[in-house]
């Protein structure tokens, strides 16, 4: 069973499309059934447009290692 704090350990990646298809069902479906998710979600959908453009910039490997692990520990502390 996926967890709320599962859900927004894996958010990221599932906006990225970078989740495998079983795991991303299981997060969407989380999700459905759980209005905290669900808003959380809602709220979060522009940050990987925002991750997206910060990354296409010209930025160091370990400014890019340190952005994507503050977002990371940033949804992890949501959860």
């Amino acid at each position: 069973m996926i967890t709320c704090r599962d859900v927004t350990e894996r958010l990221l990646d599932l906006e990225l499309g970078e989740l495998p298809e079983d795991e991303a069902r299981a997060v969407r479906a989380h999700q459905a059934a759980c209005p905290r998710c669900a808003a959380f979600a809602h709220g979060y959908a522009a940050v990987p447009a925002l991750v997206r453009e910060a990354l296409e910039s010209a930025i160091t490997p370990e400014l890019q290692a340190r952005l994507d692990a503050a977002v990371r520990e940033a949804l992890r502390d949501a959860g």
